[in-house]
């Protein structure tokens, strides 16, 4: 059976605008709806995962890839580049190997 992974939701963003628009009056007794979180799992040995080690973290982190400048302007590091895989939030189940599905397990999420 293969092992599949579905990306975390969280509900903490709130359903009605910073600023309450009188139509929206109604909405403060609606829950907030769940939002889909990216993960994302970066390749053995680039350098974002190389650094994420060197944290004593997994290769596994919700935080967009960034891309790194010299002081001319010249693109370093792409973190993109360094991406494995993305799970995309909201979407899933994703069939993983088992290689992936030990790294994520690894990181505290759940594997079915």
């Amino acid at each position: 059976m293969p092992n599949t992974f579905t990306p975390p939701a969280t509900t903490s963003v709130p359903p009605i605008g910073v600023e309450p628009h009188e139509g929206d009056r109604l909405m403060r007794f609606f829950k907030s709806r769940p939002e889909g979180v990216n993960v994302y799992l970066y390749k053995v040995g680039s350098t974002t995962a190389t650094s994420l080690a060197a944290q004593s973290l997994p290769r596994v982190s919700e935080t967009d890839p960034i891309s790194l400048y010299d002081s001319a302007g010249a693109v370093t590091t792409n973190g993109w580049d360094d991406l494995e895989i993305v799970f995309w939030g909201g979407t899933g189940p994703y069939t993983v190997t088992a290689a992936q599905a030990t790294v994520l397990t690894a990181a505290g999420y759940t594997i079915t």
